[in-house]
Formats: C-alpha cells, structure tokens, sequence
C-alpha cells in the first residue's frame, strides 16, 4: 500500500514538474515576443528621429547654397553616431555639373562605402529638379538609415527675386535603399 502512495506522489509529482515545464517557456516566449515589439518599435521611432533630424539639416544646407550661389549641384550628407553631419560633394558649392544625373551615383557609392564601414548611421542625398516651362524648382531628398528604412522626401522650392528660399508642399513616400541596402 505504501508503494502505491508513494508511486502515486512521484506520479503527481511528476505531472506536475511536467505542466509546470511546459507553461514557463510559453511565458518566455510571450516576454520575448513583446520584447521584439518593443525593440523594433523603437528601432522604427530611432530611425524616423534621426532621418528628421538630418533632412531638417538638409533643407538648411540647401537654402543656404542656394541663397549663397543661386544655386547648386546635387550632393550628399551623412549623419554620423556622434550626431556630427558631414557632407559629399561631387561638384563644389557654388559651381554647377553639365550632368547632375551623373552625380548622384557617385555620391550614393560614397555614402554605401561610409555606411558599409559602420561609420555613418544615416545618410541623404539632394538634388534639385525644374520641368520645363515650372517656375517652381523642387527638392528631392532620399533619406535612408541603417536599418534599411528609406524615405523620399520631395518639397517645392519657392525662390524669390531676391533669391530668399521658401518650402511649399511637400511629399514623402517610401523608397528602396540605394546606400544601406542590404546585399
């Protein structure tokens, strides 16, 4: 009869440290998933900060030149993890390129080479588009950052006659990444 009470209590026992195994991981699992959301709900809140930081810098740097020189070849920027913003020439400030087009992929393979060496975190590349018979120019920007999110950003480019900037509407779409692309 004693081993049968005693069968019984490792039994329950047993079932029990079993049930009890089965039930942590479940809780581990439901952590460690809103973890992930929370880690990648910051990571989407950490690149949208940082790409609005460095196109507020942009559309600065932008008015400037163009205020400067009346106006200007395309170039890039790159925001490094210390916050510093530093930018990518291709044509000087103040001269202009008889092929703009020509200019930006050989601004965006500068920018992959920094983003690639874990350098910069973020990165921009700008340039200035006028159709034909629109007085207004437009601004395009395409902002990316190191997680592989990457925004275009275009916005009116209204210049006065005494050549003072002033941003009218404005678009962002998703774009595909061009410098922190992932191969």
């Amino acid at each position: 009869m004693n081993n049968n009470a005693d069968l019984l209590r490792h039994s329950c026992l047993f079932a029990f440290l079993t049930i009890l195994t089965l039930i942590n991981p479940v809780s581990a699992n439901e952590t460690s998933d809103s973890n992930s959301n929370l880690s990648i709900e910051l990571a989407k809140q950490e690149a949208l900060a940082n790409t609005k930081y460095l196109l507020g810098n942009v559309l600065q740097k932008s008015k400037s030149l163009q205020e400067t020189h009346g106006d200007f070849a395309p170039y890039g920027a790159a925001l490094f993890k210390g916050g510093e913003v530093k930018y990518v020439w291709h044509t000087k400030p103040g001269k202009m390129t008889n092929e703009p087009a020509f200019s930006l992929p050989v601004l965006r393979q500068v920018l992959k080479s920094q983003a690639q060496s874990g350098k910069i975190v973020s990165s921009a590349v700008i340039y200035k588009y006028q159709k034909k018979g629109i007085k207004k120019s437009q601004l395009t920007i395409e902002l990316e950052y190191q997680t592989g999110f990457a925004q275009g950003f275009s916005t009116e480019m209204i210049i006065d006659k005494n050549n003072k900037v002033s941003w009218g509407n404005n678009k962002q779409v998703p774009i595909e990444p061009k410098v922190f692309a992932l191969e």
